[in-house]
């Protein structure tokens, strides 16, 4: 549900309109009959369902263990190879 709340409005009810924001209603904030902000309920799960919901990122798709690794370039070491040589220089 969208509903639009002029500025006026929100000054005199904030409590309850943030209340009707936080149930999950999304409010359109008008200043002068113009649309100027929305209000709505916080995504639950943290940042990236967030990103998600505000379209800036896509959920993933398909197995990640499915892909075989990339090799190493040439004339480079595996990563654990080269994780190997640091510890053995820390002993």
């Amino acid at each position: 549900m969208e509903s639009r709340v002029g500025i006026r409005e929100l000054r005199q009810n904030a409590s309850s309109i943030v209340r009707r924001a936080a149930a999950g209603e999304v409010l359109d904030i008008t200043d002068r009959g113009r649309a100027v902000a929305r209000m709505g309920p916080l995504p639950t799960g943290g940042n990236h369902a967030r990103m998600v919901a505000e379209g800036r990122v896509s959920p993933a798709r398909g197995d990640l263990l499915g892909h075989q690794p990339l090799p190493a370039p040439p004339g480079r070491p595996l990563g654990a190879e080269a994780l190997a040589a640091l510890r053995i220089d820390e002993r």
